[in-house]
């Protein structure tokens, strides 16, 4: 893409990280999730899909790749998103690092949040977007 000219987005990496997930390569998927939050900057618009986290943090899981996960923390905790409820719920603890019963705890919390959209989460332009969308 980027040999074209072209400059891949954080949506652009998310798909390519949804890819990579679903072919169970972890540290390809890891790769274009830090791209995604590196291209995000300050941009209001993009958000890490919570669904796709889990599926990263189940991944790690099934993989016993505590390491991949806790980077996959440290980006949120890093992140403007650390201050959002739903993301926040991923953190975890406080030495950065995380065992496998947390890693379960955060993927059956998060699995629960995917569908609630949290008022803290929304700005004027989510509300916008939302209304059309349901136009």
């Amino acid at each position: 893409m980027k040999k074209d000219g072209g400059i891949p987005n954080s949506n652009t990496w998310e798909v390519f990280y949804e890819g990579h997930i679903a072919d169970k390569r972890i540290s390809d998927a890891l790769f274009c999730l830090k791209e995604a939050f590196m291209s995000a900057g300050g941009s209001k618009s993009w958000k890490p899909k919570l669904l796709n986290l889990s599926a990263f943090l189940e991944l790690c899981q099934e993989q016993d790749d505590m390491e991949s996960a806790e980077v996959l923390i440290g980006f949120l905790r890093k992140s403007k998103f650390s201050k959002i409820k739903v993301y926040a719920s991923l953190i975890g603890s406080s030495d950065g690092t995380i065992d496998k019963g947390e890693l379960l705890s955060k993927i059956d919390t998060e699995d629960r949040s995917d569908d609630i959209i949290d008022s803290e989460t929304m700005d004027d332009g989510d509300s916008q977007m939302l209304l059309n969308q349901l136009e």
